[in-house]
């Protein structure tokens, strides 16, 4: 595939990302000892840093890969709210269509890493569904959104509580009127009410929750699992993420196919997910074919994978050697 290609389908698209944000906070330090007050280690903090999550990891590798993102999502009336929303805006993003709700935590995800490993995961979240009254005022925000000239929407769920199945609703009915790509990377709750979106990205072992069955990493269960899945939201590509085997994906009416990705060291697969699911979109909205979006989509996994925390693929990045 011609760089020159990859990075027109990559740059100047106008993308919004509806979904979960959420901060990721890293405590790093180094391990020389076991507490003497229980059998776990003693952490010496060496330093302490916060990133974007969630779907504000998606909107950081839209705006790495070379086009504008717009996030949409809430917050918490809380200082890590106020943190989120001023990394969003020195990511050059407007706030416009995020919200801070009363009552509400905003997602943290605290990570604590000793000695290049990660040790404990401390999340605080508030993750049972919003109220009527703030599912209408979300509505109202995404469709300010939507009056934007946009290229794509991404639906970034984490079952945080914003994608509820009428938000959801809400969303695709006006997508279609638009005529606007949609790409979703979904959870659990409310998998089979992405109906008609263009790109439907679960892995391998949310598929096989929301079906109900063991879905294993081999061509025949993956068609299978597609083709169920299909019978309820009728998607245009169904992406599979298959962890360290790589990807499947699947047009509609076509048989799928896996591109294993190439072996390599894994430091980290926090992000992974958000970076494959931001090439992908970009790149089938540009219309190019499932082998090109595969090969590029498993490089960008296998990029985030060698980098320590939350991070976003580089444009620069993904055009080496394409």
């Amino acid at each position: 595939m011609m760089q020159d290609e990859l990075t027109e389908a990559l740059k100047g698209k106008r993308v919004a990302i509806i979904g979960d944000v959420m901060l990721d906070r890293y405590i790093v330090g180094s391990v020389s000892r076991m507490s003497p007050e229980a059998p776990v280690p003693v952490l010496l903090h060496e330093d302490s840093t916060a990133r974007l999550g969630g779907a504000a990891n998606v909107a950081l590798n839209i705006k790495e890969l070379g086009s504008t993102p717009y996030i949409c999502g809430f917050t918490g009336e809380d200082e890590a709210g106020n943190e989120l929303l001023s990394q969003i805006k020195s990511l050059g993003c407007t706030t416009d269509y995020m919200v801070q709700l009363p009552g509400r935590k905003t997602t943290v995800k605290t990570r604590l890493l000793g000695n290049n490993q990660h040790l404990l995961r401390l999340d605080y979240e508030s993750s049972g569904q919003i109220s009527f009254s703030m599912r209408t005022l979300m509505k109202e925000r995404i469709r300010q959104l939507l009056e934007e000239e946009l290229d794509i929407v991404i639906l970034q769920d984490y079952n945080k509580g914003l994608l509820s199945e009428d938000v959801i609703a809400f969303t695709l009915r006006l997508c279609a009127e638009k005529g606007i790509f949609v790409a979703v990377d979904p959870k659990f709750d409310n998998f089979f009410s992405y109906r008609g979106v263009h790109l439907f990205k679960p892995n391998l072992k949310e598929i096989g929750q929301a079906l109900g069955r063991a879905v294993q990493s081999e061509f025949t269960s993956l068609q299978q699992a597609t083709d169920e899945l299909n019978r309820h939201i009728s998607a245009g590509y169904v992406m599979i993420t298959l962890s360290d085997q790589g990807i499947y994906l699947a047009a509609a009416n076509s048989p799928g196919k896996i591109m294993p990705t190439e072996t390599s060291e894994v430091i980290d697969v926090c992000g992974a997910g958000d970076a494959v699911l931001a090439v992908s979109a970009l790149m089938l909205q540009s219309g190019l074919g499932v082998e090109h979006v595969g090969h590029v989509a498993n490089k960008a996994g296998k990029i985030v994978c060698q980098k320590i925390g939350v991070a976003p693929v580089l444009l620069t990045e993904l055009i080496e050697d394409a």
